[in-house]
């Protein structure tokens, strides 16, 4: 019996340690990247995937880590207003804490005068 009781209390303070881990983890997609450099500097672009009324879409290979990926760029000049442009930065700050495997992952945003770049 004081064998259960013991194993009980243990077995409660790691659950109540890992509910308190589980506060402080941090995750990596909270990290996310805003640079303000040309995007040119990280990433060479190999082929345009696709085209809409806001950008297009390219295929881009990251030049220091050698891995593939998907630029998407959003020209500025489509959205009238400041409102506009801070809905886009709205999106892209959820797209960062957004964790979920129906759900494109995001790994960088650049930004210059005339364009969002989200990687």
């Amino acid at each position: 019996m004081l064998k259960k009781k013991i194993e009980r209390g243990i077995y409660e303070r790691y659950m109540h340690e890992a509910q308190l881990a589980k506060k402080l983890i941090i995750n990596p997609r909270m990290m996310v990247s805003h640079r303000k450099n040309p995007i040119e500097v990280t990433y060479e672009v190999l082929e345009v995937i696709g085209k809409g009324g806001y950008g297009e879409v390219k295929k881009v290979k990251h030049k220091e880590l050698d891995v593939i990926r998907a630029l998407k760029v959003i020209k500025k000049s489509r959205y009238k207003s400041p409102q506009e442009l801070k809905m886009i930065k709205n999106e892209i700050n959820i797209m960062k804490v957004v964790d979920h495997p129906n759900i494109v992952k995001l790994y960088e945003f650049f930004e210059d005068d005339e364009n969002f770049y989200i990687i």
